[in-house]
Formats: C-alpha cells, structure tokens, sequence
C-alpha cells in the first residue's frame, strides 16, 4: 500500500507509487519533448510553421509538445528532419560502466593506441567483461 505523502515529489519519488521504469519513461518523454520545444523556438518557428515543414497539422505538434500524445518514431523523425536533427542512440554517461569504457577509450587514443574495436573487442581489451 503507497504510503501517506504530502507533496506531489514525495509522491512521485516514492517507488510504491511511481516504479522507477515508469518514472525513467515519464522523464525520459519530458526531456525529449522539451528539448524539441527548445529547437522549434530557437529556430524561431511557430507550431503550425513546423507542422506545415513536418506534413503534420498544427494540432498534432501542440498535442506532442503538450505531452498529451506519446510520439511515433516516424512522428518524431518528420518534426525534427525539417529542423535539421535527427534521433541517436549514444551512451548513458551517467552509467560508471559506460564511463569506464569511454575513459578507457580516450586514453588509448592520447597515447596513439587507436585501432577499430568491435565493442566486443574494446571490453575484453580493457577487461570490462561481466
């Protein structure tokens, strides 16, 4: 049973009310969409400009930005297409696993060491094996 809160951060932070995959999800989608916000205003354009660019209605950007739709992959990639992003995959540096091989990588490369590792190859070179 979720315990007695009195605010909405001890509510949402608590794991009986708010599980830490659903909580990653919830942050992950507010960061996302607020740093597409930032892109349309940085480049100066209004919702129903970028609508028109992405072949969406106006309607369909204010709903993504308003977090009331959870975006489709092909959605997302025709409003930041016509903004001159695109979506990537790129290690969580917050992770000390990744850190670690990120680390290790940029060492080999200030002493001259580089050669193309498969990442197979780059954590048994560095004993990062689990």
């Amino acid at each position: 049973m979720p315990k007695p809160t009195t605010n909405f951060r001890d509510f949402y932070n608590d794991d009986t009310n708010v599980s830490p995959a659903e909580r990653a999800k919830i942050e992950f989608e507010v960061e996302l969409i607020g740093k597409l916000i930032e892109v349309r205003e940085s480049k100066g354009l209004t919702q129903a400009q970028l609508a028109e660019a992405a072949g969406l209605k106006q309607s369909a950007v204010a709903r993504l930005e308003s977090l009331k739709a959870t975006p489709q992959i092909d959605t997302l990639f025709k409003v930041l297409t016509p903004m001159g992003y695109k979506l990537a995959i790129i290690p969580n540096l917050e992770d000390e696993y990744n850190l670690k091989i990120v680390k290790e990588y940029e060492a080999e490369k200030a002493k001259g060491n580089m050669k193309y590792y498969s990442l197979a190859e780059v954590k048994n070179e560095f004993g990062l094996d689990e």
